[in-house]
């Protein structure tokens, strides 16, 4: 018995084959040999070998058979027409991630943007998220401008009026990007339509950006050593008037309100000579605050290879980054510097522990630290408003310097209030086993993974508040002349007070199991796939976690490498959903055609390829919360009882519960083209169309306030989203000379169908049919020359107006102008419609560089920055853009202003939504260049090195707009603008 049962397995296990030993060559589209590539019979993939150093293998098949070669994210499938024959890998061998698979690009029928690791490694910033701006088609990333921020990005318009966020997902599984190293990342996809999208079912209606991180090599070995050296100076700074010129425009905006003046011609040029700094100060905040640079250290320490069974990638990456902020040692117990201090590490490891076994091990782990002030709540917001003549920095008698007007100094703000620390620790893992099931089913395998993330993120501080002094001058108000000084203390200083919190946490864990079936039969191609997965997130706080259960079954059928189809079936629960109600089918199907494989395209000899691609898909969204089918009472308004006014607070119905819960609905339709001629000219270009529908939305506008509670939410809401995308690559090599140019081009245009807007007064209100973010406002048509002029005007309703306010026209004629009189007009200021890019590389021997440029069109903003563009009133400061750099209205002036008069009150006329504050925010910036020097190979071999280079980097280095002092992606009082400039060193052993 023991004797048959080992026949069997040894049958099982052992099968012999008749093949014969087949030689070839496996090398890169430049001619390097590729050492440690894979390469295996695609008709049993138990046959498999490794190329040597020269690239050269030997497997057992016939000639006439299919192989396959696998070496990095490169991945091709050849026929063996003869001993000895060359494979090439290029870049139509990339591998396209999907998370759940992967296919080349040849073969590939989905619309996906890919930027892969040579590309990133050009950028200045070892942050990712520093790399998405105009480098992947139908992926648009707008800068958000911050200390510590990310873009916010949208995928193809972000076709809907809820969340909008694509779907992060690191090595096949979701997870946060925030602080992943470039240096350790293989490739970033995008998938943007349905099929992609398909896949993730109720999470992918927004898009899914797919990052698949660095692995092994076989028979190799390299050690990487990175270090780069970082300033950043503020550009686009706004500046502000002096003291003197602060109070000279008080006493005209005073004027301008029918108010007596404020200052004597003494006191302003007290202001201007300085001859009493404590009563008459000019403090340039900003330049008090900020220093003129900041400086960030960056280094990277990398292991990648493998042997015959084993491949490694080890990756430790440490980051130091210091603010802008000055004087923040004025306190010597504590600094109060920006500060970031980042080490994370990679360990992915690929083992494979028999023929047809292999296991896959990835790990990741972070510890983050950041520094800064415990700040009152203004933070920098405060250099930009508080005027230069409102108090000193400090007093004579050394307190902190106010007013009665600002309740806290800018300086002290940052100085003098203790300190706040946030750490955060992160780990990221998974494990998968694959099985290769040749031996019983010829193309037959199957998985299981797990994985498991975990992230906490810790606060503690000391805090403590501050003292300080106003000093007002007690005058004579006949000669002006100062008699004496009144000073009082406000505030208090106490001593530091420790306080410790836990802010954030999220536990992620997710099991998948997989079966696969992949055989080719002749010119005959399929492969099939059935996958379970189930997802849990446990993020801090109530109600907050999220759970997904699905069953995906993938198909594709290929006929001669001319005609490709797939097929994609999800069916996708979310525990947000009603019990009964949780589970979606996701159904699409797309098809590809390679023109130029067919007989009639093989004298063609300039066209390389030509695919012509199709898709439909269906995906979902549930970016809503739990128990909006469930009616509460919430807080009401208090009750008062007796003389005494005893409050008792009550109780009152809370929103009328949703019927049922429905998820959003997205249905994306593409079709698109990929071709390639004379060996150095490459086209993509996609046209798409979506609907959104199932938008979960308010409804309170339908309903009549006579119903006396807030009706229940709807999923009725409805977008369409239209655009097309262009990527065209130039590239040629001759000698040692080598150029690429990459240009990307996106238009997305999006429309509300239906959004409950309700009743409108007039059809112009109406938001169905305008895009997303449209802008509505009123048309300024001047200003009110004076007071005869306003008489003979349209009443404006929004405030009482005088000579030099705006004057807006009367769109519906009734004689009065308000809310109704609003219209659209400009473009989006959520998003543009038309987002570009330019890449330009230039190498010669060891010398080379690299450009990439990004711009925008169609694209709107609203200039609304107290104290920049909305100055004085409130006391908010006045900056040059407002007094001399445009034409302000004054009774000199108002044939020729541009801007309304300077008033110390609020004025909501003046300040409407109107086409006076509306600009264009299209632009066009040079995001990234890099320069470098790839020493020469005699020189490296005699430091014993294989290779290094020495480059510098910079990032946001200009930027053409219109719109100073602003970014147009964010405008605002902000952490300023940074252009980075980086020198650094690059050495491999």
């Amino acid at each position: 018995m023991k004797i048959i049962l080992s026949s069997i397995i040894l049958a099982i296990f052992c099968v012999s084959y008749a093949e014969a030993e087949i030689r070839g060559v496996v090398r890169m589209k430049n001619g390097d040999a590729v050492q440690g590539a894979y390469v295996f019979s695609r008709d049993n993939t138990l046959e498999h070998t490794l190329t040597d150093a020269n690239g050269v293998f030997i497997l057992n098949a016939e000639t006439g058979s299919y192989v396959g070669v696998r070496y990095s994210d490169y991945e091709t499938v050849f026929r063996i027409e003869e001993d000895g024959q060359l494979c090439e890998l290029s870049e139509g061998n990339r591998l396209v991630q999907t998370g759940f698979g992967a296919r080349n690009d040849v073969s590939t029928t989905a619309a996906v943007s890919r930027l892969d690791s040579e590309r990133l490694s050009t950028f200045a910033s070892n942050d990712v998220w520093q790399t998405l701006y105009g480098t992947l088609p139908g992926l648009v990333a707008l800068e958000q401008v911050a200390w510590s921020s990310k873009p916010t990005l949208y995928v193809r318009g972000g076709a809907t009026t809820s969340g909008k966020t694509p779907l992060i997902v690191i090595d096949g599984f979701v997870r946060s990007a925030d602080n992943l190293s470039v240096e350790e990342i293989e490739s970033i996809t995008v998938l943007k339509d349905g099929v992609g999208t398909a896949l993730y079912g109720t999470q992918g209606a927004n898009g899914v950006i797919c990052i698949t991180t660095k692995r092994g090599h076989y028979k190799s070995m390299e050690v990487a050593v990175d270090y780069k050296f970082g300033m950043g100076v503020p550009y686009d700074m706004p500046t502000f008037v002096d003291g003197a010129t602060y109070a000279q425009a008080t006493n005209e905006a005073l004027a301008n309100d029918g108010l007596p003046i404020r200052y004597t011609d003494m006191e302003i040029e007290a202001f201007r000579t300085g001859t009493n700094r404590e009563l008459y100060p000019d403090v340039d905040w900003l330049e008090e605050g900020l220093r003129d640079f900041t400086t960030n250290h960056q280094f990277g320490l990398t292991f990648q290879g493998g042997g015959n069974n084993v491949r490694y990638y080890t990756h430790v990456d440490y980051q130091n980054d210091m603010g802008l902020l000055k004087n923040t040692e004025l306190n010597d117990k504590y600094s109060t510097q920006l500060r970031k201090n980042k080490l994370s590490l990679r360990v992915n490891l690929d083992v494979d522990l028999t023929r047809s076994t292999r296991i896959a091990l990835g790990l990741s782990g972070l510890l983050h630290e950041a520094h800064r002030a415990m700040d009152s709540g203004t933070g920098i917001a405060a250099f930009y408003r508080v005027p230069s003549n409102a108090f000193p920095v400090r007093t004579a008698s050394g307190k902190w310097g106010g007013s009665d007007i600002f309740s806290y100094n800018p300086i002290a703000n940052i100085v003098d209030v203790g300190y706040f620390n946030d750490y955060t620790r992160q780990l990221q893992s998974d494990l998968r086993l694959t099985q290769d099931f040749s031996f019983w089913v010829k193309g037959l395998s199957a998985s299981v993974a797990v994985a498991w993330d975990n992230m906490a993120s810790f606060q503690e501080g000391n805090k403590k508040t501050y003292s300080y002094e106003v000093n007002v001058p007690v005058m004579n108000p006949q000669t002006g002349e100062i008699l004496a000084v009144s000073k009082s203390v406000f505030g208090e200083d106490s001593p530091l007070t420790y306080w410790s919190s836990l802010a954030d946490q999220l536990m992620n864990s997710t099991l998948e199991a997989d079966i696969r079936y992949g055989r080719g039969f002749g010119a005959h191609s399929v492969n099939a796939a059935l996958i379970y997965r189930q997802e849990s997130s446990v993020p801090k706080g109530r109600n907050s976690t999220r759970k997904y259960q699905n069953l995906l079954f993938t198909a594709g059928y290929s006929y001669d490498d001319r005609y490709f189809v797939d097929v994609v079936g999800n069916y996708y629960g979310a525990s947000v959903l009603l019990d009964g109600d949780r589970f979606t089918f996701y159904p699409a199907v797309s098809a590809a055609w390679m023109i130029s494989n067919e007989s009639f395209m093989q004298d063609v000899r300039w066209v390389d390829f030509l695919k012509l691609r199709a898709s439909y898909g269906r995906s979902g969204f549930t970016g809503f919360g739990y128990e909006l089918d469930r009616e509460y009472y919430v807080a009401g308004k208090p009750y008062y009882f007796t003389s005494s006014n005893s409050k008792v607070d009550g109780m009152k119905e809370g929103q009328l519960p949703v019927a049922s819960l429905k998820n959003q609905i997205s249905d994306r339709y593409n079709i698109g083209v990929d071709a390639g001629f004379l060996s150095r000219i490459d086209l993509t270009v996609d046209a798409y169309y979506e609907r959104r529908s199932r938008i979960f939305q308010a409804t309170q506008p339908l309903y009549s306030y006579v119903l006396g509670i807030t009706p229940p939410a709807a999923y009725d809401g409805i977008v369409d989203a239209k655009g097309v995308e262009a990527t065209l690559n130039l590239h040629k090599r001759q000698g040692d000379f080598r150029y690429e140019l990459t240009g990307m081009f996106s238009f997305a245009r999006t429309s509300i169908v239906n959004d409950n807007q309700g009743p409108v007064a007039e059809p112009y209100l109406r938001t169905a049919g305008t895009r997303l973010g449209q802008f509505f406002g009123l048309e300024a048509v001047g200003f009110f020359e004076d007071e005869e002029d306003i008489l003979h005007s349209p009443t404006q309703e929004f405030s009482a107006v005088k000579p030099g306010d705006v004057k807006y026209r009367d769109r519906n004629g009734d004689g009065v102008v308000n809310a109704n009189d609003r219209a659209p007009m400009g473009y989006s200021t959520l998003m543009p419609e038309i987002y570009y890019g330019l890449n330009v590389s230039l190498s010669w021997k060891g010398l080379g560089m690299s450009l990439q440029f990004q711009g925008t069109g169609n694209y709107s903003a609203v200039l609304d920055t107290e104290g920049i563009y909305r100055p004085m009133a409130n006391n908010a400061n006045l900056s040059e853009w407002y007094w001399s750099e445009n034409v302000r209205w004054t009774p000199e002036t108002k044939h020729t202003a541009n801007l309304p008069r300077l008033s110390t009150q609020a004025n909501p006329n003046n300040t409407q939504n109107s086409s006076l504050w509306l600009v264009d925010a299209s632009y066009f910036s040079l995001r990234n260049a890099y320069l470098y020097y790839n020493l020469p190979a005699r020189w490296c071999n005699k430091l014993r090195m294989s290779s290094m280079q020495i480059y510098l980097r910079g990032e946001n280095l200009f930027r053409l707009d219109h719109i100073k002092y602003s970014n147009p992606d964010h405008i605002g009082a902000l952490y300023p603008d940074l252009r980075m400039f980086y020198a650094g060193v690059n050495f491999t052993f």
